[in-house]
C-alpha cells in the first residue's frame, strides 16, 4: 500500500471518527460545527507534532536499542535521553490539556468525558471490525482455495472420463475406439 493510499484510508478512518462521535454527543448544530473544527485542528496539531518529534523519537529509539546490545552510555547521555523522552510527554499532554480546555468552553465538561467515552468505543468497534474482517478474509480465501481444488479435480475427472472413452470407443464420432477398425 503507498503513502497516499494509506493517507486516504487515515482520513476516511477520521471522518468516520468524527461523525460517530458529533452522533453519539447528540449536540445541537452550533456545537457539532464547533467540535468538528476543534477536532480538525486537534488532528492536525497532533499530526505536525507527531512529524516534528519523529526524528528525536528514531534517536531515542536507537540508542535504547543500543543498549539493549550493550553498548555502554555515560550518565550524562542517559539523562538526555531520560529528559529528552520527559519532553515528548510534556508536548503531547500540553497539546490535550489545550484541546481539553477548549472542549469544555465549546460543549462542558460532562459532554469532553461523553466524547472521550465515545473515542474509546469507536477504537473498540473498529478493532472489533478489522478482527472480523480478518477472519472473514481468511474464510474467502480459504473458500476460494476449495473451489480452486474443486476445479481441479473436476477437470482431472473430464480428462479421465475423456481417456476411458477414448480407449474403450466411446468417443463422439469414432466407431470403435482406438485401433479397432
Amino acid at each position: 500500500m503507498s503513502n497516499e493510499e494509506a493517507e486516504k484510508k487515515k482520513e476516511i478512518l477520521e471522518s468516520m471518527k468524527k461523525s460517530y462521535i458529533l452522533e453519539t454527543l447528540e449536540l445541537n448544530e452550533a456545537q457539532k460545527k464547533e467540535m468538528e473544527t476543534l477536532m480538525t485542528a486537534h488532528e492536525a496539531e497532533m499530526k505536525a507534532m507527531k512529524a516534528s518529534l519523529e526524528a528525536e523519537k528514531k534517536a531515542l529509539k536507537a540508542q535504547h536499542k543500543a543498549l539493549q546490545n550493550g553498548k555502554e552510555v555515560s550518565e550524562v547521555e542517559a539523562a538526555k535521553m531520560l529528559e529528552s523522552a520527559m519532553a515528548m510527554k510534556e508536548q503531547q499532554m500540553a497539546l490535550e490539556r489545550k484541546y481539553m480546555e477548549k472542549y469544555v468552553d465549546a460543549i462542558s465538561a460532562k459532554k469532553v468525558l461523553e466524547y472521550r467515552k465515545a473515542e474509546r468505543e469507536f477504537k473498540k468497534e473498529l478493532l472489533q471490525m478489522l478482527k472480523d474482517d480478518r477472519k472473514e478474509h481468511h474464510m474467502r480465501e480459504r473458500m476460494h482455495e476449495m473451489r480452486e481444488h474443486k476445479l481441479m479435480r473436476e477437470k482431472e475427472m473430464g480428462r479421465r472420463s475423456e481417456m476411458r472413452k477414448q480407449r474403450d470407443g466411446d468417443f463422439p464420432g469414432e466407431e470403435g475406439g482406438i485401433g479397432r477398425d
